[in-house]
């Protein structure tokens, strides 16, 4: 809707329509951030790079015929610098990765007290959902740390014609933000086994390689590098190598998924009946995000009883009018549990893993 109205002003108002394109550009960068299709957030990178080079091209006073259908590096737009608000208590358990996390956050803000030097890279690995980017977003948030959000996949996209340099820019980021952690989320994308034949992946890694390096030489620089991987044993060897603290995020076990039900149901409605213990039973072999799942299939199970139909009069009412829908009950999760189901992960590759890399 933007683009339509930004192109039928191109003539009459060409400031108002590079305004317009825009504010397209990072409609469509916000969404590829969520988005976790890696074909549909590559496709919204491509049209956001068109939306800003059409943008600045009007700015420069260009005709259409004359726009380049690749932009600049858009480092600064995609990497996503923030505070966060994520206290440990949102964090069910992991009490082992929390204190391991802290002591190697400690050393780097606090070169003083470790003459030899901290761990500048750290690497938070285990299977999928188990709260790797919730854990970095909350040492952030208890530290008073910039947060800047990196997703390796996206940076190594084909949309980007300058890789490296949006790589290089990640690291004056984060030194514009001290104190601050780069979070490298899918770490393992970085891997030169699987370099193309431009040499892109190469080249990335040696970037990455070099810039960990500079930050254990100046020491006075108050930057922590995460990163997160479900496949630890597909890293590059040489990147490995700069994350010398690697902290394992397993499962949920029986404790940890009853407190991850309080934590998310904290704030919901619950009849009487809902029993946190059997939940917590019920969901062996469930990632932190998969009970999530849970809980969300339950909200909606009791709304689908109040939008039986496709009465819009229904919808306009829960929307507008100050309407309590019936709380959760024990029935609501178990039929939920029916429908979600664990991937199932097999945890001893991780643990082998970790035997011979920690």
């Amino acid at each position: 809707m933007l683009a339509r109205k930004a192109r039928s002003l191109e003539d009459s108002s060409p400031e108002e329509a590079s305004s317009l394109y825009r504010k397209a550009a990072e409609l469509a960068l916000r969404l590829a951030r969520i988005t976790d299709n890696r074909e549909i957030r590559a496709r919204l990178v491509d049209l956001s790079e068109k939306l800003l080079s059409r943008a600045k091209a009007l700015s420069s006073g260009e005709k259409r015929e004359a726009v380049a259908t690749t932009g600049e590096p858009l480092a600064e737009a995609m990497v996503l610098v923030e505070k966060p608000n994520v206290r440990w208590s949102d964090v069910a358990d992991l009490e082992e990765a929390k204190k391991a996390l802290l002591q190697a956050v400690i050393a780097v803000l606090r070169p003083d007290l470790f003459p030899e030097g901290g761990w500048r890279g750290i690497l938070l690995y285990g299977p999928p959902g188990t709260g790797k980017t919730l854990l970095a977003k909350a040492v952030a948030t208890e530290l008073d740390l910039s947060f800047i959000y990196v997703d390796i996949a996206q940076l190594l996209s084909k949309w980007f014609g300058e890789t490296e340099k949006n790589v290089k820019k990640v690291f004056e980021i984060a030194r514009a933000h001290q104190p601050s952690i780069i979070f490298f989320d899918e770490i393992d994308a970085i891997n030169t086994r699987r370099a193309d034949e431009s040499g892109v992946m190469i080249r990335v890694a040696r970037i990455i390689q070099i810039e960990m390096d500079g930050l254990m030489s100046r020491r006075n620089e108050r930057i922590i590098v995460l990163a997160a991987t479900n496949h630890p044993w597909d890293i590059d060897p040489a990147i490995l190598q700069r994350f010398e603290r690697r902290i394992y995020v397993p499962l949920p076990n029986r404790e940890a998924r009853k407190e991850i039900f309080r934590i998310h149901l904290r704030n919901v409605r619950l009849s009487s009946n809902v029993d946190l213990d059997r939940l917590a039973d019920l969901t062996e072999g469930y990632s932190g995000r998969e009970i999530v799942q849970v809980i969300k299939y339950a909200q909606f199970n009791v709304l689908s009883e109040y939008l039986d139909s496709n009465d819009l009069s229904r919808v306009r009412e829960l929307i507008h009018k100050p309407i309590k829908l019936r709380p959760l009950t024990m029935k609501d999760f178990l039929d939920a549990l029916k429908k979600i189901k664990p991937i199932g992960i097999d945890t001893r590759k991780y643990e082998l893993w970790a035997s011979e890399n920690q």
